[in-house]
């Protein structure tokens, strides 16, 4: 899990985004898969606008991962 000084590293220095963040306010909650509870995944980007973007949970990817899939459909600015 990222946050505190990693994610100020990412965030501050590199100029990163993190997409669910910048998209709803809050991190995509994505673990455990079945009944998400905790925001553990991230998707990071810069220069790119967020269009879209999902956690995905379904028994189907429950049964392949214990983390949610998380999607981010992003424009280039």
């Amino acid at each position: 899990m990222i946050g505190g000084k990693k994610e100020h590293i990412l965030v501050e220095q590199q100029h990163l985004k993190e997409v669910f963040k910048t998209a709803h306010g809050v991190y995509a909650r994505s673990f455990p898969s079945v009944w998400p509870i905790f925001a553990l995944d991230r998707i990071y980007a810069r220069g790119f606008s967020v269009e879209h973007c999902q956690a995905h949970r379904s028994l189907a990817i429950a049964n392949l991962s214990d983390h949610a899939v998380l999607t981010a459909d992003l424009v280039h600015l």
